[in-house]
């Protein structure tokens, strides 16, 4: 296939607010932000989502300016990586990232006023990426998932690893590993009065694994 030009591209978010709070690296989100990225060429057009993650990037970002602005801000950097993709010419999906990563960082660390973490960049580029893979599927008229990556073996079998956070009742584990669930990854570092206390969140995190220990001991996988 010849070389991909883009010619026109947009993206879009929306807000999506949890049933609970979620927890993890002594912090704590109310939501994320689902991200779009719509690529065009020609006739054909490619549309890519990605999911927003501060907090699991770059937690020294979300740390200084807290969950909306944070999300603002990755947001800020897809809105750049789509503006500067216009009229590139591509020969290979990955390219376009490849292309862009380094003028990317330097936007993001601009508006961040800080060295954020290059995992900060990719996770605003994921929409874009997703959505220049689409493209040049339509454009070579790809029919099937597998014909993406000719030679490349599909595993027979998916392993299923649950995440427990803070607020994961000790019941609801109980009822996952009764239905054969062998394998949990369990959130620690929780700060349970927020002050930031390295004593009170390492208490929390012994009781907890000690209380979902209690309530598993006596299983067999």
């Amino acid at each position: 296939m010849e070389n991909v030009i883009i010619e026109k591209a947009s993206c879009a978010y929306e807000p999506e607010l949890f049933k609970s709070s979620f927890g993890f690296k002594g912090r704590k989100l109310t939501g994320v932000w689902q991200t779009a990225v719509k690529l065009s060429s020609g006739d054909a057009v490619g549309i890519g989502l990605g999911v927003e993650s501060v907090l699991w990037s770059d937690g020294t970002v979300f740390a200084r300016y807290g969950e909306d602005k944070a999300n603002e801000l990755m947001f800020s950097v897809t809105e750049y990586a789509v503006k500067i993709s216009v009229g590139r010419s591509i020969k290979s999906p990955d390219e376009l990232t490849k292309s862009i990563i380094d003028d990317c960082k330097l936007y993001a660390d601009s508006i961040c006023d800080m060295n954020v973490s290059k995992t900060f960049v990719l996770n605003a580029l994921v929409p874009l990426d997703f959505a220049v893979w689409q493209l040049f599927v339509r454009l070579g008229k790809i029919a099937d998932f597998d014909s993406i990556y000719m030679g490349v073996a599909r595993q027979s079998k998916l392993a299923n690893i649950p995440l427990i956070t803070y607020g994961t009742p000790i019941s609801d584990v109980k009822k996952m590993a009764d239905g054969g669930v062998p394998i949990f990854k369990i959130k620690l570092g929780s700060d349970p009065v927020g002050d930031g206390d390295p004593e009170k969140m390492l208490e929390w995190d012994k009781k907890r694994a000690l209380d979902i220990h209690n309530a598993l001991r006596d299983l067999k996988t």
